[in-house]
């Protein structure tokens, strides 16, 4: 690599780094992200997506290039059907990022997506990287190219495999930091029952509010098109029911919407009298205060411990009642707390739960 090259990438390498450390959303950081990206890496498409750490479905998308009705042909290609470096395999590898063409072994046409979701892209080439930190998978990126441009290089798939750590304690950042606005539920639980090609064939009144909030316009889902969570909760609940009882996957993730409310969605494969009558019911409401704080303890990199610690501190129990529940000593209790404390950035059990419920859940709790 010529050594001005070589400046240029390093140079991205760091501002993409202070970005991460400097609490921008997560819609702005990824948006920032992109542009860095673009300095040094050609592409011509591209989707930065958060991920759920509890379920590895991405909750929210940034894309560039992107058609809208690829997002369900990428959510079935995720799930239902086998192909290469899916995100969940990229963040268990060491390498975190993968070409697809190397994947393929220079045979395109082995891959489900190469034949189903790139052609939508107008792409022939992909690079795809996991963003991932303390063994937790926050986000992943896709990057395209069109047919006249070269393939990735390796050298591109290292550059964004040294991005893994840094950009996902970003995304982790954004979720500790961000803030919801408005108190109560006022929607009620939204119901949207999919057809087997995806299309809406009902749906309810609190549904309408929820896509409201979860879509950049209402009009892109009159239009036909749904945000990701919809699709990826979804393609999880025909997973799911394709393997039966074998089945350990859970068809639901927890996302913010743009109004800053946590929304829990939940997916279930629907089979009626007529077999051939196949639909998927997909049910969004307000997030209880449980899943949040789960969110969170992912966000704070607390330890197994330090998790069951603090879910005694948010039901209540004093010192006493932790150490006898745990079966450790008060005092291992205390140097938990303190490491809790540090952590989350408290001084009290009072200010740890306005911390993990009242910036998230119950915005008129704590000091702002």
């Amino acid at each position: 690599m010529p050594i001005d090259q070589q400046a240029a990438t390093a140079e991205v390498h760091r501002s993409i780094v202070e970005l991460c450390r400097s609490g921008l959303d997560s819609v702005a950081l990824r948006r920032a992200v992109i542009g860095q990206l673009r300095c040094v890496i050609a592409f011509d498409a591209c989707c930065l997506g958060m991920i759920d750490p509890g379920t590895l479905l991405i909750t929210s998308e940034v894309s560039e290039g992107i058609p809208d009705h690829s997002f369900s042909l990428a959510a079935e290609n995720e799930y239902l059907v086998e192909d290469v470096y899916k995100f969940r395999q990229l963040a268990r590898s060491d390498q975190r990022y993968g070409i697809l063409s190397e994947g393929t072994h220079g045979d395109l046409q082995r891959s489900h997506r190469y034949q189903s979701v790139m052609p939508t892209v107008g792409a022939t080439h992909e690079l795809r990287a996991a963003f991932v930190a303390d063994r937790a998978c926050w986000g992943g990126v896709t990057l395209f190219r069109r047919p006249e441009s070269p393939d990735f290089s390796r050298a591109e798939g290292q550059f964004l495999a040294q991005l893994s750590a840094p950009l996902a304690e970003g995304f982790r950042l954004a979720v500790r930091q961000e803030r919801s606005s408005v108190v109560v539920d006022q929607h009620g639980p939204g119901l949207i029952l999919l057809g087997d090609d995806g299309v809406v064939q009902a749906i309810n009144g609190a549904a309408h509010a929820w896509l409201d909030e979860l879509c950049e316009s209402r009009r892109r889902w009159d239009n036909g098109w749904l945000p990701a969570p919809i699709h990826e909760v979804a393609m999880r609940a025909r997973l799911i029911a394709q393997q039966g009882e074998t089945a350990s996957l859970q068809a639901h993730l927890r996302v913010r919407t743009r109004t800053g409310h946590w929304l829990t969605v939940h997916g279930s494969h629907l089979t009626g009298s007529d077999q051939r009558m196949v639909q998927t019911a997909i049910i969004l409401e307000m997030a209880p205060a449980s899943e949040i704080a789960q969110v969170l303890m992912l966000a704070y990199a607390f330890t197994v411990r330090e998790r069951e610690v603090v879910k005694l501190v948010l039901q209540g129990l004093s010192s006493i009642e932790m150490a006898q529940a745990l079966h450790v000593s008060s005092h291992t209790v205390q140097d938990h707390l303190k490491a809790i404390f540090t952590k989350v950035g408290v001084r009290s059990r009072g200010e740890l739960v306005a911390k993990m419920l009242g910036d998230h859940y119950l915005p008129h709790i704590g000091p702002r």
